[in-house]
């Protein structure tokens, strides 16, 4: 076994990083292939329902559902089934603001705390009094950007600012919260409503909602997990910017194909939109950058833009390039759908998909998603001997969150010394992660190493000081 690992540690300081498929951008579409490939790409990746809309030529040229509402009913969707966007809504909440800013009713850079009284930000959104000065700095461009400094989601002590507004970036689905009631105030009405006005009803959008209503059971998509089991899919009664959207690719297509072509706002909002705005320094994201509502790059293609979607159970993408009006977007209802991304974009729109490499997801056809499938706990050795020929050959784009999870699973088994071997090896192809320092830590803990663990517990803080499980386990050594 110590022969494997000594292999795998001097490969893996020498891995080369992963590149994303690269191409040009598709000038034909061949939806004969893709009605036979998409299936194929489905059942590789375990994905029973897939919406998919394209756009060319700023036109919707070809949208269509796919598979099974949910594997206990093997129902087939229909055209007019629907999908949980997840965090897609985020674009269309952002092109709303934008709507706004284009009538003059907000403006990007003015502090929001000027819009709304402070005692009803603290009673609507924050729940406490404002305790950080830096709260009064945040902007509606700061809450696109999610360069507030606020976290994902709320903890034991609110929503602490991480760093200075406008100096880093933090995915933040609060800032856009925060950005939500500054508008329904200002506009006197929801974000559904005002969806409907700005996006839907122009756009003919019949198949897009924001709220639940029980007319809508018979046509959603289940949620499945990783593993394919079935779960029930969300029903919300309030709507949010962040996530609430239900719709599917012909109708989000429509949104998409607006944007590309630059419709409902001035010239001069849209380069706002695609214009870096921030871009993270630190943690998962670290060299990522935001525009106002999507994530941007550059490309051989121009500027592109796009957002992902991730409900755990549903996920979704969307990307665009508005140089040559071009542009994708789907929805699964699986945890797996991300994993047939790559090859999806390739025979869809094409182009480059730098992100990838930030968001770290492994694709279905990559050997370590094999590897995770082909682990025996019972055969430790055969298991190290096959990642390390995965290493030598250099055929995969390792996913730390596997390895990760294998780790943890060995743990629950007692098999303490080689989850702490699969840990180290995680640590060696991914440095720059904080979990692996956190994970290395327990490990470490584990085999009652209180002096390494307490080394790894004070790194994972250096690479995440909101690392609340580090602190609390510093605190027992």
């Amino acid at each position: 076994m110590i022969k494997y690992i000594r292999k795998i540690t001097l490969f893996c300081l020498f891995l080369f990083s992963f590149e994303a498929i690269a191409q040009d951008l598709k000038s034909k579409l061949d939806t004969n292939s893709l009605n036979i490939r998409i299936p194929q790409m489905m059942d590789s990746a375990g994905v029973p329902a897939l919406s998919v809309g394209v756009i060319q030529k700023g036109k919707l040229v070809w949208s269509k559902n796919f598979g099974i509402k949910s594997l206990q009913t093997k129902e087939k969707v229909a055209p007019n089934s629907l999908f949980e966007a997840a965090s897609l809504t985020k674009p269309m909440f952002s092109y709303v603001v934008m709507q706004m800013v284009n009538e003059g009713k907000i403006a990007l850079d003015t502090p929001l705390v000027r819009y709304v009284s402070e005692k009803t930000i603290e009673a609507e959104f924050l729940f406490y009094k404002i305790n950080d000065p830096r709260f009064r700095k945040i902007t509606a461009r700061m809450c696109l950007s999610h360069s507030t400094g606020f976290p994902n989601g709320r903890n034991y002590y609110g929503l602490p600012l991480a760093f200075e507004p406008a100096t880093d970036m933090s995915y933040s689905g609060e800032g856009i919260g925060y950005l939500q009631l500054i508008i329904e105030k200002l506009a006197n009405t929801r974000i559904d409503l005002l969806m409907q006005r700005y996006i839907f009803e122009p756009l003919d959008m019949k198949n897009s909602h924001m709220i639940w209503a029980d007319s809508l059971a018979p046509r959603m998509c289940f949620a499945h997990g990783s593993q394919g089991y079935t779960v029930y899919y969300n029903r919300n009664f309030k709507p949010y910017g962040s996530y609430t959207l239900v719709t599917n690719g012909e109708d989000y297509g429509k949104f998409l194909a607006s944007m590309l072509n630059q419709e409902g706002l001035r010239k001069d909002l849209y380069t706002e939109m695609w214009q870096p705005q921030s871009t993270a320094k630190t943690g998962y994201l670290a060299s990522l950058s935001w525009g106002l509502g999507v994530g941007v790059y550059d490309s051989k293609a121009g500027r592109a833009f796009w957002h992902w979607g991730d409900l755990g159970t549903s996920k979704a993408y969307m990307m665009g390039f508005p140089d040559e009006q071009a542009g994708v977007v789907f929805f699964g209802n699986s945890a797996n759908t991300l994993n047939m991304a790559l090859q999806l974009l390739a025979e869809t729109v094409g182009g480059e998909h730098k992100q990838f490499n930030v968001l770290n997801i492994a694709q279905y056809n990559d050997p370590i998603i094999l590897l995770g499938k082909y682990f025996n706990s019972q055969n430790f050795d055969a298991f190290l001997q096959k990642l390390n020929g995965y290493v030598l050959s250099k055929e995969s784009r390792f996913n730390n969150t596997i390895l990760n999870n294998i780790g943890y699973n060995l743990m629950k088994m007692n098999k303490n010394k080689e989850a702490l071997e699969v840990f180290k090896i995680n640590f060696l192809i991914y440095p720059d992660m904080a979990n692996v320092y956190d994970s290395l830590g327990e490990a470490f803990l584990k085999n009652n190493n209180k002096v390494a663990a307490k080394q790894y517990y004070l790194m994972a803080l250096e690479k995440n000081p909101n690392n609340q499980n580090a602190k609390n386990k510093l605190k027992t050594l």
